[in-house]
């Protein structure tokens, strides 16, 4: 068998069949998720991180962002996707690392609506996301795009 080196735009010929941009390379990339409550408001946001991975179809996000929940109690967090969902008929789920509401520490669950560009994250058992400081989310996860 003959591999012939890469060359600029031309690819990799093996055995005379020409492989071109076949295996891209995966690179990080970061993102703006915007994340707002369901009622209220949420302020004095900071994104600490924001990544995404594509490969194919699948999206692999890493995310850590905490801010201030103000005026009244939301059964949701929100924040907007780096790619719209895929319409599967069902919503996609997925547990989060960790959130955090004013000192309780929880681990939640991410929903996924159909051909949505958002997210829910709701604390585990659905408790109420409260007003205060220091509500976060960390959650590595992934998502079947559309």
């Amino acid at each position: 068998d003959t591999i012939a080196e890469k060359t600029a735009a031309a690819g990799v010929t093996i055995d005379g069949l020409q492989i071109k941009d076949s295996f891209p390379i995966l690179t990080t990339t970061t993102w703006a998720p915007a994340p707002s409550t369901q009622n209220g408001t949420f302020t004095g946001i900071t994104i600490a991180f924001a990544k995404y991975i594509k490969a194919g179809g699948i999206c692999f996000c890493s995310l850590y962002f905490v801010g201030t929940q103000n005026t009244s109690n939301s059964n949701y967090l929100t924040f907007v996707l780096p790619f719209a969902t895929a319409n599967l008929g069902n919503d996609q789920y997925h547990a989060t690392g960790d959130t955090e509401n004013g000192g309780a520490e929880a681990q939640g669950f991410l929903i996924f609506k159909n051909n949505s560009t958002s997210a829910q994250c709701y604390r585990s058992a659905q408790a109420l996301w409260t007003p205060g400081a220091n509500r976060y989310v960390i959650s590595n996860f992934f998502y079947i795009c559309a």
